[in-house]
């Protein structure tokens, strides 16, 4: 049988990573040989696995086992009210019409801080402040260690000395690719 070369690529959508996994598995089984995976949100962890080297069936077991989802570190009610607030502020404001450039938005962009000082003590909230250190709502610091954790059981510290810093974190898609030789993209 030819096998055939081809790209793998999944979409977020939390619980389907399940059915990526068995999908990947029947495409496995059917002779299909991947050259490259993408994946966005939780297809990106199933890419990032199956570019390491985890057959579909492995990355069942894995999903079966970890729960991702107690990995994140969720913004508290408070903090999500706030956000909510915030933005519901913006809103009215216009702070989102995109024909407003220079001495408009920034005269907005007062409105909005005035309007953050008046009803949040004029301190910032916790959940703007993740967003602008975590690049989002949640710290994603376990999950990452969770994956560096699984990249050291495919990837030997003679192949990747950067893989065993502190928090693995430092993998770049060069690096990753000069080890594989498997492309990989996350979205």
């Amino acid at each position: 049988m030819k096998k055939i070369n081809c790209y793998a690529v999944f979409e977020g959508g939390g619980i389907k990573g399940v059915a990526f996994a068995g999908a990947l598995q029947k495409a496995e089984e059917a002779g299909l040989n991947f050259i490259g995976y993408a994946g966005a949100s939780a297809g990106a962890i199933i890419a990032f696995l199956a570019a390491l080297g985890y057959s579909g069936y492995d990355i069942y077991k894995i999903i079966n086992k970890v729960d991702f989802k107690s990995l994140l570190n969720e913004p508290t009610p408070d903090e999500l009210k706030n956000l909510n607030s915030i933005l519901k502020k913006a809103k009215e404001i216009g702070w989102f019409n995109e024909k407003w450039w220079g001495c408009k938005k920034i005269l907005h962009a007062i409105k909005l801080k005035n309007h953050l000082e008046k009803s949040h003590n004029g301190l910032l909230p916790n959940a703007i402040k993740r967003l602008i250190t975590n690049n989002g709502l949640y710290n994603k610091d376990n999950l990452i260690d969770i994956l560096a954790n699984f990249a050291r059981e495919k990837i030997t510290i003679t192949q990747l000395p950067k893989l065993y810093s502190p928090n693995g974190a430092n993998l770049s898609f060069k690096d990753f690719y000069e080890i594989t030789y498997i492309d990989l993209n996350i979205i």
